[in-house]
């Protein structure tokens, strides 16, 4: 892609006036395919996910850390990655990623709907959502949207439904029934006591004081 008739592969910087920063650069290639979520940690590096599968050439698929300067950090080395689209991430506090979509893997290892990856890349075990959201073709189930309350509780919203609204999109968190919003406990496990439903798709979740949603 370009800015400004320069190569930029995918992601750019821009300086305070909207002129293109020299100084971050993707080494021109970047991602094969489109960043979908964009995450600036504390130290300056950033995680990317979304469509593409390699970045600069190196198998990244679909989620990524890029260093301050915008080169790839080889040190999150997620493996196989996701096998389909995420459309939510979240940093928890002590470094690891949170991501949630439509995908059914995460380095191969079953994690349907919602995955957690370690610092370095790898995935933790830590984190146990039995079968997660049923997701299969017919149905098109998906998580949308991902909020991390201040008691590590994750709330996702999305594109699911337990019948009663939309039964073209029938589907289950761990086999229970529910209608396109959830809220998991902090390893996985789904939240019995957050109890509602939504009759549309949830695209978008906001936090607010006292843990607090906007939906």
């Amino acid at each position: 892609s370009l800015l400004d008739n320069t190569p930029r592969g995918m992601l750019v910087r821009l300086n305070a006036d909207g002129t293109l920063d020299n100084t971050f650069n993707t080494g021109g290639l970047g991602g094969d395919n489109s960043v979908r979520s964009i995450i600036v940690r504390p130290d300056g590096k950033i995680w990317i996910s979304g469509q593409f599968r390699s970045w600069n050439n190196v198998p990244r698929y679909r989620v990524a850390r890029l260093n301050a300067d915008g080169s790839l950090d080889t040190t999150f080395d997620p493996g196989l990655g996701l096998d389909n689209i995420p459309f939510a991430m979240v940093e928890q506090p002590d470094g690891k990623l949170l991501l949630a979509g439509g995908f059914t893997t995460a380095n191969g290892l079953p994690s349907s709907g919602v995955a957690r990856f370690n610092s370095d890349g790898s995935v933790d075990a830590t984190f146990t959502p039995g079968s997660g959201l049923a997701i299969t073709s017919s149905n098109g189930a998906s998580i949308r949207a991902m909020a991390l309350q201040s008691t590590g509780k994750i709330v996702i919203g999305g594109a699911f439904s337990a019948g009663n609204f939309n039964p073209a999109r029938d589907s289950t968190y761990n086999g229970v029934a529910k209608s396109n919003i959830a809220r998991l406990n902090s390893d996985g496990t789904l939240d019995s006591s957050f109890v509602t439903a939504m009759n549309s798709v949830v695209r978008t979740i906001a936090l607010l004081p006292a843990d607090k949603l906007l939906v």
